[in-house]
Formats: structure tokens, C-alpha cells, sequence
């Protein structure tokens, strides 16, 4: 017999078979019931059962990737002592939710000795077993009795809970009552993974909530099995692009390619060009059906928000914007965009300005949901929200910060190809009212890339429209073009600037675009044909009849031969320039253009030796830059003046302009300039004796080459 404090106790769960004696003692074959009381000598040995171990869970997902950082989430909070006791997987249909639940309960299951059980609780209808059916199926799982009154049942799984050391895997959670009985707490020696497709903000106990995003495009590639692709990468780049990140497409994709022969990556990316969400599904794995489980659960305000968000394909939008779409009041759509987000049909960007955005493929299927409405819906959805940003615009330009237009550039181009692809007349009158209002906003405000998309677009739209309109718009897109550093992204504007006002003869706005494509030329590095453009429009000026527009367009082309003249090494030639400019400047009564021409003539005293005449001819500049909008202009003169007093040994004198270069250079939003700054300010900085004791100065290159101002102004 054993020892007294270790008692046999026998497997009840089979019977037991032969035994044979040991090397001492009785060997005892015990049948009786279990639970009951067994006599053994002077010693009642209870029999207990074994307890079942339920292993309840879905295969491992293949190729789990892009969430490791969520499931590495998952088993800390498994393993931890807190109060948190279960975690809450959400995100967007098809985010992988399942996928990371059953991945993250096979990597902590060994945590649980008593075993995992799992639950499929999503329905057709969206309602799915109640919590008094779902407390039935946890009992029967872990082998306990099954009361039939649902009050004893949740004693039962209260008492277990505080017994048991298991995971309940719980997955599509329809709403918070249906879990809210099953749910480990604090003393409980469970833990729960739920997956959900709202946020179940109701739920009372503390949950450690995760909602997944999109996946990068490397773990998209991997997810596709083509991390070292065989095929063209840039059609896998583009089978990654339209799946958007959403791991249930790229799973789709994946297996349509092991499994469908003869489909080709080029193939099939060619099919979900054509029917994105239709071409989205394998077997019995769709997108749309995804896609629709969660539209099902809306009201109808709700649902009519989705659709008309989906109206024009915005990067995000405020709440505002949303409420112009859906034509409601800002409180109300307020509301919608909250249910939406809850739902996980919506991002939701915080800040002080809280801005929402519609996955893509969702936004695919919210075009379908308002095309089936007619075009109605979307046009007088499309209009409402250009009346908003028509009023929006004209708030933001009386703002001096314009901190309106770093968040909504990327929403003015998309508005504006929407407009374009539109192409009804209203679509093109508003087009042509957006790319003028954004026109003063290239400097210093504007995305560069997206300014001269919304130009380019207005530019396509009036190949039909007036000749003279086509020719503004080059004007525009070529003197940007030249700024932005991309100058052979510039449309040659030289010729065919007659049409502009076919009439007459080179009229002053054609010599402005005559003078833009000069400035290509220049930009280009081509100086000879930057200065014969130069001096053809001068010619042409002169031949006009006198007047303030002629005198100041004049001025500004004599500015800018001056200019050209320097870099050719020629200070001479090019100080005549610039004094001939600031005479018809003084005429026209231009401020800003008596500036530049002191400013260029500071670099011809420069380039010709005379360093003092070229300070006080720079700080003749700065004097006339000295007005309200002028500090932002005036960084590219105090960075030239303080390259001229580094190179006479004066330093102090000289990082106090850098200092002023750099912060001018911040207001126009200029990183190469403020660059510039910054490297000259730390040699003038680093030591008594200037550049020579902390390091070489930068090199300013031959004569006043670098003192050019980094982009000349246009002029009117």
C-alpha cells in the first residue's frame, strides 16, 4: 500500500487493467463510482475525477506576419497579475482579427493547464446564441453540469472561473450582453482573447483594448508569399496597392494564386482593376461579405453617412466636411462619424482638429453603395462639399499662419481630380475657382507636388476653354515647376504665348509668360537661352504703350536679366541692370520689387569686389523688406549679407543675419534654406575667431554665383 499522505488514486476516466505485484505490498483493483468514499484499511481515499482538458481551437493561421507586435501585447497581458483579464482585438472588417486571436491563443495556451474553449459567436442575422446559450456551451466545454435556470448557470461559471486556470477564446462578438457574464476578473485564474467588429464600449470589466491597422508593405508582400518575387515586383507592388494593406485580401490573393492555374499576378491584378471587392474572394472567403456583416449592423443615417463620405475619394475629413457630404448639421454628423468609427468602418486621426478617413477598399464599396442610389446622391453630395471648401479657402486666406493648408492639401488635390474626372461644365467652373484660390498659396504655404497638380488638372480641363487661360496656367505650373527644383517638369511656355490675347501684339501678359519660360531656361542651367528670353521680352515690353502694368513688368524682366548677367560674370553689365530695374520699380511704386533690384545689386558690387557697397546696398534691401508679410522675403538677403561679413572676418555680425535667415526660412516653410542657415550659423558660431577657428566656411563659389535669390520673384 502507499504511504498514508500519498494515496492511489485510481483513473477513473478507463477502466483499469492487470496489475502486478511490486516488489512489496498489495496491489488493488478499485471499480466504484466516482465521488464516492473508498475504505482502504483504516484510510477513506476519495476518488476524483479527471478533469477533461478541452483544446478547442482553429488551426494556426499560415503565414502570420505584421502583427507581432499585438500578439507580443496579448501574452504579456496573459501572463501579468493585474486586474486585466482579457483582451479585446478589434479594427476594420478583414483586419486579421480572427487570424491574431487563434495565433496569440496557441502561443499562451501552455499558460492554461485546464485548457482553452472557443466560441464562434457571429450570426447571419447578427445576433447569435444569447448569454445564457454561451454560458451553457463554456459549461459543457470543461466537462461541468449545465444548470437549466440561467442564474445558477452563471454561479456555476463564476465558481469555475475561480477554480480553473483555462482560456476562453471568444470570437465576433456580437454585442457587450452577449459576454458580459463570461468575462474572467480580477481573482479569477482565467483570461479571454474577444475579437468584435465594434468597440463593445459597454463591456464592464477592464479590457486591454487593441485595434489593428493595416499592414505595411513588407509584411503585405510577405502575406502574399512573394518577399523574394520570381514575377515582376511591380506587379506585386500593385496587387500589395490594391489590397490596401487589409489582410483578408492579401490572404484572398494569395491563395487565388496557389490555387486557381494559369492565374497569372498580372492577370489577376488586372481582373481586380476592373471589380475590386467582386474579384476579392476564394471558397468561402469574400470581402464583401466582410465588408457587409458590418454595414448590416447600421441604422440608415448611418449608413447614408458612409455612402456619401465615399463620395469623393478625400485623404480624411473633418467633421465639417462630413457634414457638408451628408447635408446634415456639424452636431449630428458629429454623431454618425462616432458610430462609424465604433463600428471600425472609420479611422479616427485626434487632435485639435479630429479628422477621419475610409480605408480604401471601403471606400470601394461605398462608391457601389451610392452608385446603386442613382447619380443624384453623389452630385449633390460633390457640391456641398465644394461650397464648404469654397468657404473654407476663403477663411484660410485671411489667416496668416494659413496652418489650414498644411492639413488639407492633399484633400484639394483629390478634390480637384475629382472635379476634373467629372468633367461636366459646374465641375470645371469649380475647378478653375479652386486652382485661382490656391494660386497665391504656392509661397510659402504649398505643397509643391500637389500645387502643381491642381494647376495641371486645371490646365487639362481648359483644352477646350479660352486660349488665354491655357497660357495663364503655364505661366503658373512653369514658374513653380523652376522653384520647386524641377524644372524639367515645366511645359514650355514661350511659344504659343500670342494666343493669350491673339488681338494684339505680345500684350504684358504675354511677355510674362514669355518671361516664365526664361525662367526654365535659367533654372535648367542654361543661361544663354535664359538671357535671350530675357531680352526678348524686354524688347517686346518697350514696344508697348506706357503704362504702371508695362513699367513694373519691364522692371521685373530687367531684374531678371541683371540677375543672369551676374551668374555669367558679368557684375558690370549686370549693375546697369538692376539700377534700370529700381528706376521703373520707383515708378510703378513697388516696395517689394525697389527690394530685389537693392538686392541685386548688392550681388553685382559683390561679384565686381566692391564688398561694402554690396552690405549697404543689401541693407537697403533689408530696410525695404521691413514691412508687415516682409520678414519671410527678406531671409535670402540676410543670408547673403552674412556670407559677405564671414568673408571679411566679422562672425558675431554674421551669425546674427544667419539667425535671421534661419528663422525667415521657417516662415516660408524652405528646408534647404533654413539648412544653409543652420551650417553657416554653426561656423560663425563655433569659436572668437570665426570661420577660420571652428572650420571652413561652406564654399560660396565663383563671384555672386550663390548670392542669387533661390527663386527670383515672378512678378505680376
Amino acid at each position: 500500500m502507499p504511504p498514508a499522505d500519498e494515496p492511489r488514486t485510481p483513473d477513473t476516466t478507463t477502466p483499469a487493467g492487470p496489475t502486478a505485484p511490486g516488489p512489496a505490498g498489495v496491489h488493488a483493483r478499485i471499480e466504484a463510482p466516482v465521488a464516492t468514499f473508498v475504505q482502504l484499511g483504516t484510510f477513506a481515499v476519495p476518488l476524483r475525477p479527471r478533469r477533461p482538458r478541452p483544446a478547442e481551437l482553429p488551426p494556426r493561421p499560415r503565414r502570420f506576419v505584421g502583427r507581432e507586435r499585438e500578439a507580443n501585447l496579448v501574452a504579456h497581458a496573459a501572463g501579468g497579475s493585474g486586474d486585466v483579464r482579457a483582451v479585446l482585438l478589434g479594427g476594420r472588417p478583414g483586419a486579421g482579427k480572427s487570424a491574431l486571436a487563434v495565433e496569440s491563443a496557441h502561443r499562451i495556451g501552455g499558460l492554461f493547464p485546464d485548457g482553452v474553449v472557443f466560441a464562434e459567436l457571429g450570426a447571419a442575422d447578427g445576433r447569435g446564441p444569447s448569454a445564457h446559450e454561451l454560458t451553457g456551451r463554456l459549461l459543457r466545454s470543461l466537462g461541468a453540469r449545465v444548470p437549466d435556470r440561467a442564474g445558477d448557470r452563471a454561479v456555476a461559471w463564476r465558481r469555475l472561473l475561480r477554480e480553473r486556470r483555462v482560456l476562453v477564446v471568444l470570437d465576433d462578438v456580437q454585442r457587450a450582453a452577449q459576454v458580459t457574464a463570461v468575462l474572467p476578473e480580477g481573482p479569477d485564474r482565467a483570461f479571454a482573447v474577444l475579437t468584435a467588429r465594434s468597440g463593445l464600449l459597454t463591456l464592464p470589466v477592464p479590457l486591454l483594448r487593441l485595434r489593428l491597422g493595416d499592414l505595411d508593405v513588407p509584411s503585405s508582400r510577405a502575406l502574399l508569399g512573394h518577399a523574394e518575387p520570381a514575377g515582376d515586383p511591380a506587379v506585386l507592388d500593385e496587387l500589395v496597392g490594391l489590397c490596401a494593406g487589409l489582410p483578408l485580401a492579401l490572404r484572398i490573393v494569395a491563395a487565388r494564386l496557389a490555387g486557381e492555374p494559369g492565374l497569372t499576378p498580372a492577370r489577376l491584378a488586372a481582373q481586380l482593376r476592373r471589380r475590386t471587392i467582386d474579384e476579392l474572394r476564394a471558397g468561402d472567403r469574400a470581402v464583401r461579405a466582410s465588408f457587409e456583416a458590418s454595414h448590416a449592423g447600421l441604422g440608415e443615417p448611418e449608413r447614408r453617412m458612409f455612402r456619401r463620405l465615399a463620395a469623393v475619394p478625400l485623404r480624411d475629413v473633418t467633421v465639417p466636411g462630413a457634414a457638408a457630404l451628408a447635408g446634415v448639421a456639424p452636431e449630428r454628423a458629429a454623431e454618425l462619424l462616432a458610430t462609424l468609427y465604433d463600428a471600425q468602418l472609420l479611422d479616427r486621426r485626434p487632435g485639435r482638429v479630429p479628422r477621419h478617413r475610409m480605408h480604401d477598399l471601403l471606400r470601394r464599396y461605398g462608391e457601389e453603395k451610392l452608385r446603386a442610389r442613382g447619380p443624384g446622391e453623389a452630385a449633390a453630395a460633390a457640391e456641398r462639399l465644394v461650397g464648404h471648401y469654397r468657404r473654407a479657402l476663403d477663411r484660410a486666406l485671411q489667416d496668416p499662419r494659413r496652418s489650414w493648408f498644411a492639413e488639407e492639401w492633399d484633400n484639394l488635390v483629390a478634390l480637384a481630380a475629382h472635379l476634373a474626372e467629372t468633367g461636366t461644365p459646374w465641375s470645371r467652373g469649380a475647378l478653375d475657382h479652386l486652382a485661382d484660390a490656391v494660386a497665391p498659396q504656392y509661397d510659402p504655404h504649398a505643397s509643391k507636388d500637389g500645387w502643381i497638380r491642381i494647376q495641371g488638372l486645371a490646365l487639362a480641363a481648359a483644352a477646350d476653354g479660352p486660349a488665354g487661360r491655357r497660357a495663364e496656367l503655364r505661366v503658373r505650373i512653369s514658374a513653380a515647376s523652376r522653384g520647386s527644383g524641377r524644372p524639367d517638369r515645366a511645359p514650355a511656355v514661350a511659344p504659343g504665348t500670342r494666343e493669350r490675347h491673339p488681338e494684339t501684339d505680345l500684350p504684358v501678359e504675354a511677355v510674362v509668360a514669355l518671361r516664365a519660360g526664361a525662367e526654365v531656361l535659367r533654372a535648367t542651367g542654361d543661361l544663354d537661352g535664359a538671357a535671350g528670353g530675357y531680352r526678348d521680352a524686354i524688347a517686346a515690353l518697350r514696344r508697348l504703350p506706357p503704362g504702371a502694368a508695362v513699367t513694373e513688368a519691364l522692371a521685373w524682366a530687367l531684374h531678371a536679366l541683371g540677375n543672369v548677367e551676374c551668374l555669367r560674370g558679368d557684375p558690370w553689365s549686370a549693375l546697369g541692370r538692376q539700377r534700370a530695374a529700381l528706376r521703373r520699380f520707383g515708378e510703378a511704386g513697388s516696395r517689394p520689387g525697389r527690394a530685389w533690384a537693392w538686392h541685386g545689386i548688392g550681388d553685382a558690387r559683390r561679384g565686381a569686389g566692391d564688398a561694402d557697397g554690396a552690405a549697404e546696398a543689401y541693407r537697403t534691401a533689408l530696410d525695404l523688406h521691413d514691412e508687415p508679410g516682409g520678414v519671410a522675403r527678406s531671409g535670402w538677403t540676410r543670408q547673403c549679407l552674412g556670407e559677405l561679413l564671414a568673408s571679411q572676418g566679422r562672425p558675431r555680425e554674421a551669425a546674427a543675419e544667419f539667425e535671421l535667415a534661419r528663422r525667415a526660412a521657417v516662415l516660408r516653410s524652405d528646408a534647404g534654406a533654413e539648412a544653409r542657415a543652420r551650417r553657416w550659423l554653426a561656423v560663425t558660431s563655433s569659436g572668437p575667431d570665426g570661420p577660420g577657428a571652428g572650420g571652413a566656411a561652406p564654399e560660396p563659389g565663383r563671384g555672386a554665383a550663390q548670392l542669387r535669390p533661390r527663386r527670383s520673384p515672378a512678378g505680376p
